[in-house]
């Protein structure tokens, strides 16, 4: 068996084989290198890559291992070196990215353009200028969101925190790739800019206009009680009142023996739409 220092050591001799000929990312081991620095017979690294391939996949290649293969690559190693921190290793050495490490990144990326937009002060004027002049508030708020943020701006951000938190070697090109791949996910709205800037959408509609924007179930639950009663958004409490007024008459127990229930929804949603528009 195979010391804990002496696996180190190991690891340390593949980093430094893989680093001293990547270039973005794109590195590669032969296996008679691996087998040399493993310090193992062919024979026994044979048995092992044949019984690692078996339970894995039969595409895997019996001559060399690279970047794309890292997974795999990580797999075999643990089976050989009986060695589970392998990817923290990779990492920090800026070779390879497992998915959970770029699923961190994600949330690095996420948790930044919350922040930043938490701390931004709408610029009323610009946004009602841009209200006045586009057909929709959504226009509008996309014109004033590329007016005032840079989506690559929060990428790089993003990155170079994760960078500097986990001490990640650039020198590898990974920097490059891991802005690439925050940039391809929001390409292909794997992360979707309209659901992390819906919050923002909503809070600035509400400053423009003084009301929730039509499509919230806020806003939806208010129109359904304006209909029920025959109002609309120009109504005042007096308004309300007439009218729960006029349907209490028609609906009453007093006057309509089957009105008991039609009664309770009355004075329920009544309730409801007062504490919305009083």
């Amino acid at each position: 068996m195979i010391e804990t220092s002496s696996k180190i050591e190991i690891l340390e001799e593949i980093i430094s084989e893989l680093q001293s000929q990547c270039l973005e990312l794109d590195w590669k081991i032969s296996n008679e290198r691996l087998i040399e620095i493993l310090g193992l017979k062919k024979e026994s690294f044979y048995r092992e890559l044949y019984s690692f391939r078996k339970n894995h996949s039969e595409s895997i290649n019996l001559k060399e291992f690279c970047f794309k293969d890292g997974d795999l690559f990580f797999d075999f190693l643990k089976q050989v070196l009986k060695f589970d921190l392998l990817e923290e290793y990779f990492l920090k050495a800026g070779l390879y990215f497992s998915q959970s490490h770029l699923a961190q990144l994600e949330i690095y990326f996420q948790l930044y353009f919350e922040n930043s937009l938490n701390k931004h002060k709408l610029d009323l004027e610009l946004m009602q200028l841009l209200v006045g002049s586009t057909k929709t508030f959504e226009d509008a708020f996309d014109s004033y969101f590329d007016d005032k943020f840079s989506i690559n701006f929060f990428i790089q951000r993003a990155v170079q925190n994760f960078i500097t938190d986990k001490e990640i070697d650039i020198l590898t090109g990974s920097e490059n790739y891991l802005i690439n791949y925050l940039q391809n996910k929001i390409k292909y709205k794997k992360i979707s800019i309209n659901e992390l800037t819906d919050e923002y959408r909503k809070r600035y509609y509400y400053e423009i206009y003084g009301r929730h924007q039509l499509g919230s179930k806020m806003e939806q639950d208010k129109q359904e009680l304006l209909e029920f009663f025959g109002l609309n958004e120009t109504s005042t409490v007096k308004d309300l009142k007439t009218k729960f007024k006029e349907l209490l008459m028609i609906y009453h127990p007093d006057k309509n023996k089957d009105g008991h229930k039609k009664t309770q929804e009355i004075i329920e949603k009544y309730n409801q739409l007062f504490e919305v528009i009083r």
